[in-house]
């Protein structure tokens, strides 16, 4: 009885190992995608930063500045 207590035990321990293992790979996973959606926005700002900084100066050229 002692020895089904412990056996029993050692499963719950390592059935734990293994959910712990599997989480760690989601929050790697998760860090990824948000690092990837991260650097995909800031893409997008300079994207928009330059071409805002063309309308300018193309405005100021018409204008004759």
């Amino acid at each position: 009885s002692q020895q089904q207590g412990g056996e029993h035990l050692q499963r719950e321990v390592h059935a734990l190992r293994d959910e712990l293992a599997m989480m760690r790979d989601q929050l790697r996973d998760l860090k990824d995608t948000t690092t990837q959606y991260d650097l995909s926005f800031d893409t997008a700002l300079q994207r928009i930063d330059r071409r805002v900084t063309s309308i300018e100066q193309e405005n100021q050229q018409r204008l004759g500045r």
